[in-house]
């Protein structure tokens, strides 16, 4: 049987990115508050790497119990383990030095062996709620946000224009709309 580094997403798509020319190569999901920011950002930096550009990453907060068997601490306030995360992966992935203290990580003065060209990965963030399509904004309207930010919504819960709606609040967001993908249940928009 093969073990479960056979498994690894990154792997997987460093294999993708070594015998492909053209495809874009991305992870279904990295529960972020499972895994640490730094590993994470290294990992898909090599393959962004191997594959020229070509990589995009779907991040997640999580949200069954039971996969934070071993990280029981982040699971009571996974949305922000995953923005604090993310944070550290985009500033590594701008080039940057980085030290962080948050809640969850604890960053001193590191920064990256491997060097990103100048487009950076897509980042994906499943907006399955009001709270995370609001804290999905929040990253993607900073200065410094580095890579695009692409939002996977269901259709059901959310009503995406190209203009504002008469009495904007839930469930609701501005912009251009960029590029659209759909995704078994899921659409996946770039709003900029």
């Amino acid at each position: 049987l093969p073990g479960p580094d056979l498994l690894r997403a990154d792997l997987t798509g460093a294999a993708v990115a070594a015998v492909t020319r053209r495809i874009g190569i991305r992870a279904g999901s990295v529960v972020l508050p499972l895994h640490n920011p730094i590993r994470v950002a290294e990992e898909w930096s090599v393959v962004d790497n191997l594959s020229n550009g070509r990589v995009g990453v779907s991040v997640a907060s999580g949200w069954q119990p039971n996969d934070f068997v071993l990280r029981p601490e982040n699971y009571a306030n996974a949305k922000q383990a995953m923005f604090d995360g993310l944070e550290v992966v985009q500033q590594l992935w701008r080039g940057e030095t980085v030290s962080f203290d948050g809640d969850f990580y604890t960053v001193k003065r590191f920064r990256l062996g491997v060097r990103l060209g100048d487009t950076k990965p897509k980042i994906v963030l499943a907006a399955l709620n009001e709270q995370m399509l609001r804290l999905g904004g929040e990253i993607a309207d900073a200065p410094a946000a580095g890579s695009p930010v692409w939002f996977a919504l269901r259709p059901e819960k959310f009503k995406v224009s190209k203009k504002k709606p008469e009495n904007a609040g839930i469930n609701s967001v501005e912009g251009e709309v960029w590029d659209i993908a759909y995704l078994g249940d899921m659409t996946v928009f770039h709003v900029k």
